[in-house]
């Protein structure tokens, strides 16, 4: 997401030492920006920058995705809005049934696989590949995605995700009147902290073969 929130410098990395740097990696101008926003909302700011990084040469290009969502499958979803009778909802607005924020009305949207996304993108091996995630939610889907398909090990370089505690459940939703309910809740608590650290070990093969099996 790209939302209002996380517009501008907060594409990149931030800190003073990093942006005082002489290492190409923290200069934007090197960066081509592939941009997705699945609110609405969002549209007349991210075009109004898009337009100031592409007529300032801020990035090397800078393409926007509206109204689109991040997903594992191409076509159309509910973006469920974050608030109760609002009509376009706010940062929390997600495409995941189960977040806390998830209050408000359906919006139908398009959604774009993440893997369809990458495809669509030609990235070379020797391409820097930096990924920012924070879809409410969806994150774990959309990990578990890129871990499985491999694509996380061989052709992300760094990723960056906000992950939302108790917006998604590794193994479905457990149900609380089944007898197994409390130990379905620990083994989805076990595994939630595991995607959370199995994005620093990108290069980790055998850690990719254990996600993969349980796909």
């Amino acid at each position: 997401a790209t939302d209002g929130s996380n517009v501008a410098n907060n594409l990149f990395f931030h800190s003073s030492t990093q942006s005082n740097s002489n290492d190409p990696i923290y200069d934007k101008r090197n960066y081509e920006i592939f941009a997705v926003e699945a609110n609405p909302r969002y549209t007349p700011t991210l075009q109004k920058q898009q337009m100031r990084y592409n007529k300032n040469k801020i990035s090397k290009s800078y393409t926007l995705y509206n109204g689109t969502g991040i997903s594992t499958k191409n076509g159309v979803s509910h973006l469920i809005l974050d608030c109760p009778g609002c009509n376009e909802g706010d940062a929390g607005s997600s495409l995941n049934s189960d977040s806390l924020s998830a209050v408000g009305k359906k919006v139908t949207i398009r959604t774009i696989d993440i893997l369809t996304l990458f495809k669509k993108l030609r990235i070379h091996h020797d391409d820097f590949v930096f990924v920012k995630m924070d879809i409410e939610g969806f994150e774990y889907d959309i990990v578990r995605r890129l871990i499985v398909s491999g694509v996380l090990s061989h052709q992300i370089d760094k990723i960056a995700v906000e992950w939302h505690h108790n917006a998604a459940w590794v193994f479905g939703k457990p149900d609380p009147s089944h007898p197994k309910y409390q130990e379905r809740l620990e083994i989805h608590n076990k595994y939630l902290k595991i995607y959370e650290s199995i994005v620093w070990m990108c290069a980790e093969e055998d850690i990719n073969q254990k996600f993969i099996a349980w796909g």
